[in-house]
């Protein structure tokens, strides 16, 4: 059973930093933006549009998370992202956080965010007008977030306590992780024996294949 989720937290967090300092991203039907491509600045969690010189050499090492010009399938992934990367970031800065609100405020909106993700991407599928390199990116943003989620609760780990105790809980709710310290229990009613964040990866990788190049 999917986790129940602050639904209103992850819209406000969506709206707030999707479209900041560009404004929001444009629809399909935008052709003035045909030749651009959206992406995510890592540092800032803002979807932005960048063309042609701009991209060279662009990743995450640039802090830019390119996911290409398909505006309809790209635009919610972006969102998504920048929406989890604030998430995150807030996260780590939080100094007033009690350790039983990490499921409400951050892993069930984290847990939406990826859902987002997997259903613009699915649509995207479905109606034929993805390449091997659109699913490409956002199997590269997806990974990316997921891994800066685990820094953060490999953080809180590090502080000792409850604090750990709840991380470890969040990492085995999300992905089956530490279930040999919580009796055996897995996450997501275990519907995902490997990990609903594992499983999430390696079907992404499994539909590249299937993708035109």
């Amino acid at each position: 059973m999917m986790l129940l989720v602050i639904a209103a937290l992850a819209f406000f967090y969506l709206t707030q930093n999707a479209g900041a300092d560009t404004g929001a991203v444009p629809g399909p039907t935008d052709t003035s933006a045909l030749d651009r491509e959206i992406v995510v600045d890592v540092q800032h969690g803002t979807v932005l549009w960048q063309t042609g010189a701009s991209l060279a050499g662009a990743g995450v090492s640039t802090g830019l998370l390119l996911l290409g010009a398909k505006a309809a399938i790209a635009g919610p992934i972006a969102a998504a992202v920048a929406g989890a990367i604030i998430l995150i970031a807030t996260l780590v800065s939080h100094t007033h956080l009690f350790a039983n609100e990490l499921v409400q405020h951050y892993e069930n909106p984290f847990a939406q965010m990826l859902g987002r993700i997997i259903d613009a991407k699915d649509a995207g599928i479905a109606q034929g007008i993805l390449a091997r390199s659109d699913l490409e990116k956002y199997y590269n943003a997806t990974a990316y977030i997921w891994n800066q989620y685990h820094l953060a609760m490999a953080g809180l780990i590090a502080k000792g306590g409850d604090w750990a105790v709840v991380a470890k809980q969040s990492l085995n709710n999300l992905n089956n992780e530490y279930k040999d310290e919580l009796n055996g229990r897995v996450g997501m009613g275990g519907q995902f024996p490997n990990g609903f964040v594992t499983e999430v990866l390696a079907k992404m990788q499994l539909e590249m294949q299937s993708l035109p190049t």
